[in-house]
């Protein structure tokens, strides 16, 4: 898959799954601008129907790129932080419409 990026670079980033237990975990790696990044990412059933835990990890390697004026490791924490936020948020919606 790939995934084209406008802020705060223009850059195309591909994905490529390298693992998937659907509705228990998934990893990929990504590759865009010299970085090689790979993520897991966890879900986990919280107890008495109280939703899901969802767990992230990633690393990167590659050069330390200046992105826009900041690392690609401030990059990449800023970028995960607000992609999870708006997919709890999307997931807290959909659970309130399901009940």
């Amino acid at each position: 898959m790939q995934i084209e990026i406008l802020q705060p670079v223009v850059a195309m980033v591909d994905h490529v799954i390298t693992s998937c237990e659907p509705a228990r975990k998934v990893s990929w790696l990504d590759h865009a601008l010299g970085v090689t990044l790979e993520q897991w990412v966890l879900f986990e059933e919280l107890p008495r129907g109280n939703g899901t835990e969802v767990r992230t990890q990633g690393d990167y390697v590659g050069p330390e790129l200046n992105l826009a004026g900041r690392t690609v490791k401030q990059v990449l924490t800023d970028f995960t932080h607000t992609w999870y936020d708006n997919f709890r948020s999307v997931c807290d919606q959909l659970a309130v419409e399901h009940v």
